[in-house]
């Protein structure tokens, strides 16, 4: 059996640069009950680092989550975000707070000058490609650095051209348009296309050799890998040893899906349905965004790629070169690994 290593399948982590100031993690009874709304409540306990603009409320079990993003004059400061955990009976039980003090530095008196045109322009100078999967696009943050706060745009764009993908963010000083920082991750790509017919249930083989029955869609002639079963669907593309994402929707004429081609696919659809069920079963958790999202996943992407990712919207994985690995699909643990990053 080939290898299987999910903790060597570099292009998957995320490294976000370290950010000065933070609290981390306080737990127990940290406020009274209280009638005031859960944002209202988190808010109060963070405010003496600056103001807050709620990002997001979300309801898990009798606990509503909050998520803010500290700003100065409407601009979001990187990094800077707090969550909490308010009970039903308005006590705050959890806050992670990543919250930086960024009144009165020295560095936000100088505005910016620099425009969003020109900072994408540099961006595109720094990373040197020709070809972009989503085009650069610029962001005004407040970026802490060491004991400073200086205005920089945050410029992202996603690149799957070439030997690697990559979705390299890069934040530009505001004024000087220095490079401040810089890291590569994986994110949003073009959205899937779906089928719409008669649920059914195909057989087929995996990539370790057993047998396995899943969920398809008749649509027409064809059957397509495509589970209408778990939240807003399972599906499964072919990426034809290409760098284009998704792909096209997996199909097969008999429902049988038991070529050696088709191995590394059934695994992905296989394995995306055990790790949807794990969630669901062991943590109630309805897909990765607790709203049923879409699992998607592209399957013989580029060629004798060693690796597989989550970008976003849908996890990718390569067939290996054969000898460090073989098709990624293949191992749960992988599966369930990347699948994870959308969770986190």
């Amino acid at each position: 059996m080939k290898k299987f290593l999910a903790t060597s399948l570099v292009a998957s982590v995320l490294v976000v640069p370290t950010v000065v100031g933070a609290e981390g993690l306080q737990a127990g009874k940290l406020t009274k009950a209280s009638s005031e709304p859960a944002a209202t409540i988190v808010k109060d306990f963070v405010n003496k680092k600056g103001d807050f603009a709620v990002q997001n409320v979300e309801k898990d079990g009798s606990s509503q989550i909050v998520r803010l993003q500290q700003e100065v004059d409407g601009v979001p400061v990187f990094g800077s975000v707090v969550v909490g955990n308010v009970a039903k009976d308005g006590t705050l039980k959890a806050v992670v707070n990543d919250a930086i003090n960024v009144k009165g530095k020295p560095g936000l008196a100088k505005k910016a000058t620099l425009s969003e045109k020109k900072a994408i322009k540099l961006y595109q100078k720094a990373i040197k490609a020709s070809e972009f999967e989503v085009a650069p696009k610029a962001e005004l943050v407040i970026y802490p650095v060491k004991n400073d706060a200086v205005y920089a745009y945050k410029v992202t764009s996603t690149v799957l051209a070439g030997k690697e993908p990559s979705r390299w963010t890069y934040f530009i000083d505001a004024n000087s348009g220095k490079v401040l920082n810089k890291f590569d991750q994986l994110a949003h790509a073009k959205p899937v296309n779906t089928v719409t017919g008669t649920n059914a249930v195909g057989t087929g083989t995996t990539v370790l050799g057993t047998s396995a029955s899943f969920n398809t869609v008749k649509s027409g002639s064809y059957y397509y890998l495509q589970d209408s079963t778990r939240g807003k669907g399972i599906y499964t593309y072919d990426a034809k040893n290409r760098n284009t994402l998704p792909g096209t929707l997996w199909s097969d004429l008999d429902n049988k899906f038991n070529t050696t081609y088709d191995r590394a696919a059934v695994s992905a659809h296989v394995n995306a349905a055990k790790t949807y069920d794990f969630y669901k079963n062991t943590y109630g958790r309805n897909s990765y965004d607790n709203a049923g999202a879409a699992l998607n996943s592209s399957v013989h992407y580029s060629t004798s790629y060693n690796n597989a990712f989550w970008d976003g919207t849908k996890m990718v994985y390569g067939d290996g070169d054969g000898s460090t690995f073989t098709y990624l699909s293949g191992a749960l643990d992988v599966v369930a690994h990347e699948l994870t990053h959308a969770v986190t």
